[in-house]
């Protein structure tokens, strides 16, 4: 019976070196995954894995990676970013020669991973000199669609070569390589357990608590993107302001069931340094209210 149950489980989950995962937690395991990409994950570069095909692979789930960090793109402010996606940086499908110079330069940018076919990212830019966060429209990387000759680029014309780039849709790129993942649920049918409008709840609740943690009390208003919105019962789609609760990324990942959560040495130190330096009281939980 184990043995047919193991099977019918590797038939839907494919199962790589990196990842050691009993039959019985690898479906958990899997979701878990899928929902962290779904909102997109931080991530090192040398956590990414190239497929024979040159396409990214995470955690043997197919990718895109950006970096959110456009604050110093300093003759670009974020409504500029924001009306002229040319100007920002562009988001990767392959590990094509640029990502490769990254890893080589070990340029530990603060990367995001995500599987998010909307075509927008959130981007972290200046808004009035202050650091603030924005949905944004990016634009594939060009080296990219001629690592992988996308529709035939590297071989194509200039003229043609524009058309591919300016008509480019993640949607359909994700479809001409599924086959590659086809042991993996599908991006596209894929429902995140998170309402559909998490991003607007998410910024309403984080500026109702004026971007201060509410468990250490360091205020964020000027890195917003270091505040994170928990659910208190796990439940996602629950979005009553009762159950959430606004945690700084490092309180955040000290929730139980949440030390998978990353957070770069840089923006650890970030936190801690502001903590020193804030005003407000730390509070403390309720046994009955301690974040899942």
């Amino acid at each position: 019976m184990f043995s047919k149950t193991k099977n019918i489980i590797q038939k839907l989950v494919k199962i790589t070196d990196t990842i050691q995962i009993t039959p019985e937690k690898m479906d958990y395991e899997k979701l878990k995954i899928l929902e962290q990409l779904e909102i997109g994950k931080e991530i090192e570069l040398e956590w990414i894995h190239q497929t024979s095909n040159g396409l990214l692979s995470y955690k043997g789930f197919q990718v895109l990676l950006y970096i959110p960090d456009h604050t110093s793109k300093f003759h670009s402010p974020l409504q500029e970013l924001i009306k002229y996606p040319e100007k920002c940086n562009k988001f990767h499908i392959a590990n094509c020669e640029k990502l490769q110079e990254m890893s080589r330069n070990k340029r530990y940018n603060r990367y995001i991973a995500t599987i998010d076919t909307s075509g927008q990212f959130i981007i972290d830019g200046k808004d009035r000199g202050m650091i603030t966060e924005a949905r944004v429209v990016l634009r594939v990387c060009k080296y990219c669609l001629n690592f992988i000759n996308y529709q035939n680029y590297a071989n194509s014309s200039p003229n043609h070569k524009k058309d591919i780039f300016d008509s480019f849709d993640i949607k359909e790129f994700l479809a001409t390589y599924e086959t590659h993942f086809e042991q993996l649920p599908k991006q596209t049918k894929y429902k995140p357990s998170y309402a559909n409008n998490w991003n607007q709840v998410s910024e309403n609740y984080r500026k109702n608590k004026d971007y201060v943690c509410e468990i250490c009390g360091v205020d964020l208003s000027q890195y917003k993107y270091l505040l994170q919105v928990h659910h208190k019962n796990g439940v996602k789609s629950d979005n009553s302001y009762s159950n959430l609760i606004a945690l700084c990324a490092v309180c955040h990942r000290s929730q139980p069931n949440h030390q998978h959560l990353y957070v770069s040495p840089q923006d650890t130190k970030k936190i801690e340094n502001l903590r020193k330096h804030s005003a407000t009281p730390i509070i403390e939980l309720d046994d009955d209210e301690i974040p899942f």
